[in-house]
């Protein structure tokens, strides 16, 4: 049994500890590879964000640049389109500036030409062509003239008149690049994501099969790795870009967060488990060698103790202190125990004896009582009223105080019996004290113990008022109060020191020997009804009243019993 319980709760006490630890770990690891591929998301998409972002800003510088070009304004300053020159011009500064394509349109009194190579020369801008912002700004436009490509231009102003623009100049950039960075995005291991070109309005740039418009509920710029997120959650990165207001946005799903962590979550299942397995074989193999012995201990000692007398048990061999001191303090036990068996055998003759001088020593206050009855008889026969009286009350005390030796008496007689005691302490202290008692009908056959007002009378009237040569009062009642009987009993005399009693009840030796009899009844009613009763005493109005708090229903036990033998 001891090596089961053992077992078990070692057992039950490894499973929970790795199984917490490897809740931990896994916990911790999933943290950790979170936080690596959240970093290497934001990483991801700040890298093309800051990429386009160079784009749009060097695409601009150079539009700038191509804008500043001294030959450029000389010929565009002249009244006549010189188709030839410029077309040069605008290819010489594509190869100088590195872009895809530069586009110049001479602007003559407020009217576009846009150029023509079909007859090597330029053409008024039809109405609407172009939807340019003439303004002192660049303008961004997506596949213009059905080019896939991204355009930026901006107004040329005269170096003579800065308030008149000469030309638009605009380069474009291919698409390939930005087609390569939107499509690669979530193509990579363990990468589960899109990524959106998207203009001004959301509307969609890239990739080319969506159309439309792509709701977006929250703006953010990156993944927070702070809380761990579900795995069906879906993140939405958007970067808006200062030059055009245009923006690439990127969804990426939770459950790629997390990836490169089911194979270390099973390694460390598996180092659990494996370890679970080695820690239940070290435990069993050191609980068996722990508690063999103690069993060996126990079934040597129930073998002894179906003998009369207890061996010694010899102690095993590679135990530890422990189990050697167990050992021995059983051997020592069974020293003290035989030595208490024969001493038990030494003593009983003894005991037999005991108990016939028991019995005989009860036949004196028997002896007592029969005398008494003579005296009280004789008295009669004498006519001295007073002592046949005294007599008859000292007959009565002793005949309840035997009651055929039973400890539980009816309440009735109880009060018969304090009675009878005051009543012959009025012949040696006449004129002393009065007594008054109230006992309800209800109460009358409720059997307590014997003698537990006398000795409090006695102590009324030793220490109440018969040291003080005052005339004194006592008031003896019962009632019942709720679920239990109350009996108290008050008196006029001295004021009791209540530090003292409370001392007294709480087993002071030294004031016991002097109130023995209070101790006594406050023993005794604890003995029988529980630490809950016993005597209180409180003082009020001049009046020490000490209580006797009783349950009913022990008072109530054994009443028709008492009531045949009366």
């Amino acid at each position: 049994m001891l090596k089961r319980k053992l077992l078990i709760m070692n057992i039950a006490i490894i499973t929970l500890t790795l199984a917490f630890i490897a809740f931990s770990s896994i916990r911790e690891l999933q943290r950790l590879m979170f936080k690596e591929n959240t970093l290497s998301y934001n990483n991801l998409i700040l890298q093309d964000v800051n990429e386009l972002q160079d784009i749009f800003d060097s695409s601009e510088d150079k539009v700038l640049t191509i804008c500043s070009n001294k030959e450029l304004h000389e010929l565009l300053e002249t009244d006549e389109l010189r188709y030839r020159e410029i077309s040069e011009a605008a290819a010489s500064l594509r190869l100088a500036v590195g872009v895809d394509d530069v586009l110049i349109l001479p602007v003559h009194e407020d009217d576009i030409y846009y150029p023509n190579s079909m007859n090597n020369g330029y053409t008024m801008a039809e109405e609407g062509l172009f939807d340019y912002d003439i303004a002192n700004k660049y303008t961004w436009i997506c596949r213009p003239d059905n080019k896939d490509c991204i355009r930026v231009y901006r107004p040329m102003f005269s170096l003579n008149d800065l308030s008149r623009i000469v030309a638009i100049v605009s380069v474009d950039y291919n698409m390939p690049r930005i087609v390569d960075m939107v499509y690669s995005f979530g193509s990579g291991e363990n990468m589960k994501g899109k990524m959106f070109f998207l203009d001004e309005n959301n509307n969609y740039i890239l990739p080319y099969h969506y159309s439309g418009e792509l709701e977006i509920t929250e703006e953010r710029e990156t993944i927070s790795y702070d809380t761990l997120p579900t795995r069906n959650a879906t993140y939405t990165l958007v970067h808006t870009f200062r030059n055009n207001g245009w923006k690439l946005a990127a969804l990426v799903e939770g459950s790629s967060l997390y990836v490169d962590s089911s194979n270390r979550i099973s390694f460390i299942i598996l180092l659990t488990l494996t370890m679970e397995l080695l820690g239940i074989i070290l435990t069993v193999y050191f609980t068996d060698r722990l508690t063999k012995p103690i069993v060996s201990l126990s079934d040597n000692m129930n073998k002894a103790a179906e003998s009369e007398t207890y061996k010694h048990i010899d102690v095993p061999e590679n135990v530890t202190r422990e189990v050697k001191n167990l050992y021995d303090s059983y051997n020592k036990l069974a020293d003290e125990v035989n030595n208490s068996i024969r001493n038990i055998k030494e003593f009983s003759e003894k005991e037999v004896e005991n108990q016939f001088m028991l019995l005989q020593a009860q036949i004196n206050p028997h002896f007592l009582y029969n005398t008494l009855s003579t005296v009280s008889w004789m008295a009669a026969n004498h006519q001295d009223d007073d002592i046949q009286k005294i007599v008859m009350d000292l007959v009565n005390l002793f005949r309840i105080s035997l009651n055929s030796g039973k400890p539980m008496i009816p309440l009735q007689k109880e009060f018969d019996h304090v009675r009878s005691y005051l009543e012959i302490m009025k012949y040696r202290y006449p004129d002393s004290y009065d007594v008054e008692y109230d006992i309800a009908d209800n109460t009358r056959d409720l059997i307590v113990v014997k003698q537990i007002l006398q000795p409090l009378a006695e102590n009324a009237l030793t220490h109440g008022f018969l040291e003080n040569d005052v005339r004194g009062h006592i008031s003896i009642r019962s009632y019942i109060e709720k679920d239990h009987l109350i009996l108290s009993m008050s008196n006029n005399g001295t004021k009791a020191d209540l530090k003292i009693i409370e001392k007294l009840l709480n087993g002071d030796e030294e004031l016991a020997k002097k109130h023995y009899g209070i101790r006594n009844v406050n023993d005794r009613l604890k003995m029988y009804y529980g630490q809950d009763s016993g005597l209180s005493y409180k003082v009020k109005n001049g009046m020490t009243t000490v209580k006797i708090r009783l349950p009913l229903e022990k008072t109530r036990e054994g009443i028709d019993e008492q009531s045949s033998n009366s």
